[in-house]
């Protein structure tokens, strides 16, 4: 699973912040990582924005504790 790929928001200089592709393995604390629909995330997250319109999040935990409602 730390060799798939993810998608890291890279800080720039002007304001601009483009997406770059690397591994889960290489994931450092502190990155923005830009996650997507049905996207599993072998690694602790803290969820800072969504684009849910009401800015909702719901998260499958069934790998953790098999439970299958969403939180």
């Amino acid at each position: 699973m730390n060799e798939k790929t993810c998608s890291l928001i890279a800080r720039g200089k002007r304001g601009k912040e483009p997406v770059k592709s690397s591994t889960w393995a290489e994931v450092r604390a502190g990155q923005l990582v830009l996650l997507s629909k049905d996207e599993q995330v072998p690694a602790d997250v803290l969820i800072i924005s969504s684009s849910n319109p009401q800015g909702v999040v719901y998260v499958d935990t069934m790998a953790l504790d098999g439970e299958t409602n969403l939180k």
